[in-house]
């Protein structure tokens, strides 16, 4: 059995000339929302022994809020460059199957559209355009990272900050 985390990183601060697209940092209001997910997440006893993020500050925010919240170290969460850039389901893949046979659970941060498309492809009847912090939760009748296939992925959760209100 695997499962597979997705999620959209928290909502950022407005576009701003001053800085570019990739140093966006997150609001206020993404901050609690991440908080407030991740803590959901523990409290549903989902717990990652992995955490992939996209290099971007705003996606990196949410992966270390998500850690800090489910113990897991902040220096460990694996950066993945083709997670900010336009990328296709392969490259995706490719990454999913360069995951440790040890790990279970992996919880993957990045943007939208390509994490709601991800999520898409991965699960059975999901086709949802993730919110800021939207998380989905997929499993998989899987041995090995290397046997997940598209549309294989069984929605277990999905939830985002305003439907945890």
């Amino acid at each position: 059995m695997k499962i597979i985390v997705i999620v959209r990183h928290a909502k950022a601060i407005e576009h701003d000339p001053e800085i570019t697209d990739y140093e966006r940092s997150l609001r206020i209001r993404g901050i609690k929302d991440a908080h407030k997910v991740s803590k959901h997440l523990k409290k549903s006893k989902i717990i990652p022994q992995l955490i992939i993020s996209s290099p971007a500050f705003r996606a990196f925010e949410t992966a270390s809020i998500f850690a800090s919240e489910l113990d897991y170290s902040v220096k460990k969460i694996q950066i993945e460059d083709f997670l900010y850039e336009d990328y296709s389901s392969l490259d995706f893949f490719n990454m999913i199957y360069q995951c440790d046979p040890s790990v279970s659970t992996v919880l993957i941060v990045a943007h939208d559209p390509h994490i709601s498309r991800m999520s898409a492809v991965l699960a059975k009847n999901f086709n949802v355009f993730l919110p800021t912090t939207g998380t989905a939760v997929l499993e998989f009748e899987a041995k090995s990272w290397s046997d997940i296939k598209e549309s294989e992925g069984k929605l277990l959760k999905y939830w985002f900050a305003e439907k945890l209100d």
